[in-house]
């Protein structure tokens, strides 16, 4: 799968248009585009909201190709936010582990990490994160592994979704500090979602 993040900054005094534009045209929207797998739309960084930003999977790149005409360098959402938010930048990230829990409830957090080292270190590491992904709390309910080329570095992003947080838990610091501090450098995001949603029809099957 293909992990594109898409970030933009909230128009001033638009955040509830921005909000209904996502509900109303980025949402029906994103339920009829063929490849996309998973979408997430949230605000932050915590506990700011001038900022939106969308996070969704992909089939495959030629299904993100299609769905943006072809044009994957330009900071493009599907719908129904341009008036309302001031679209900045896009990456990818290929995705390299998924974990899924079932949950009746709505996601409270988006939480994003992002972490680079240069080439070559970047294995142990990922590998460290595919065996510990499962051993996390049940609040976690969705976590996507992605890594991609940045110049002579790589940048690991791992990307979680929270339907509940434990009484004392702080997700705005890092949740394997050994491994967090062997990064040249290391972001943590937090975003409030305001939509998600799977597109039953673009679920891969088994195998």
């Amino acid at each position: 799968m293909i992990l594109r993040i898409v970030r933009g900054d909230v128009a001033p005094g638009a955040l509830q248009p921005l909000i209904d534009g996502f509900v109303e045209g980025y949402a029906p929207r994103a339920r009829a585009t063929p490849g996309l797998v998973r979408y997430y739309v949230g605000l932050g960084p915590q506990p700011d909201e001038t900022e939106v930003v969308a996070i969704t999977l992909w089939t495959s790149v030629d299904a993100a190709i299609a769905a943006f005409d072809g044009d994957l360098a330009q900071p493009r959402m599907l719908d129904g936010v341009s008036a309302n938010a001031n679209l900045r930048e896009v990456a990818y990230w290929e995705v390299e582990e998924t974990l899924l829990r079932r949950s009746d409830r709505e996601p409270e957090r988006l939480r994003l990490t992002f972490g680079r080292v240069s080439q070559g270190a970047d294995a142990a590491i990922q590998e460290e994160l595919r065996q510990r992904l499962h051993t996390l709390e049940p609040g976690m309910t969705e976590a996507y592994l992605g890594r991609r080329l940045v110049d002579t570095d790589v940048e690991i992003a791992f990307i979680s979704v929270w339907s509940s947080v434990l009484e004392g838990r702080d997700l705005t610091t890092p949740v394997w500090p050994d491994i967090s501090t062997r990064y040249t450098s290391f972001a943590l995001e937090l975003y409030r979602p305001i939509l998600s949603g799977t597109p039953a029809a673009n679920l891969p099957g088994p195998g």
